[in-house]
């Protein structure tokens, strides 16, 4: 994703990458010292379309503001999106219900 923010003329000084996390929830936790630093409550998520829905519902919990932005569809292949809109149902469900 970085590499598509820099391609949109998006400046290295203003990405930040956590690079330490395992899933959506590791990967705010970590970024959380890192927009404290920078004095940020706001931020952009950047992802693909189908992870973006509860990616936002985890950032609100951390208590972001957060605006998303995912690449266009067309650029993506068919069956790994059509996994991820199945993935992401139950995983909205698990957060809604805390369960991760």
């Amino acid at each position: 994703m970085a590499d598509l923010l820099r391609a949109a003329g998006v400046p290295d000084a203003a990405i930040r990458m956590e690079d330490r996390s395992t899933n959506t929830r590791e990967n705010l936790d970590f970024a959380q010292p890192i927009l404290r630093a920078e004095g940020e409550s706001e931020v952009l998520i950047v992802s693909d379309a189908y992870h973006l829905p509860r990616a936002r519902l985890i950032a609100r919990r951390h208590g972001l503001r957060v605006a998303t932005s995912a690449p266009p569809s067309g650029t993506a292949r068919r069956w790994p999106q059509i996994k991820g809109w199945l993935r992401e149902g139950p995983g909205i469900l698990a957060v809604l219900l805390r369960i991760r």
